[in-house]
């Protein structure tokens, strides 16, 4: 994943809540990453 958020990032396009490569002042939290824990049946 790390490969995925510089190529992002470096492209202007920084992934939600990365706190590494995202922006400064991102409002969001952390819990944002974990959503693709979820899943609809």
């Amino acid at each position: 994943t790390h490969q995925i958020r510089v190529q992002f990032s470096s492209r202007g396009l920084p992934l939600v809540g990365d706190r590494r490569y995202g922006l400064a002042d991102d409002p969001v939290s952390p819990i944002a990453l974990w959503s693709c824990h979820l899943s609809f049946c």
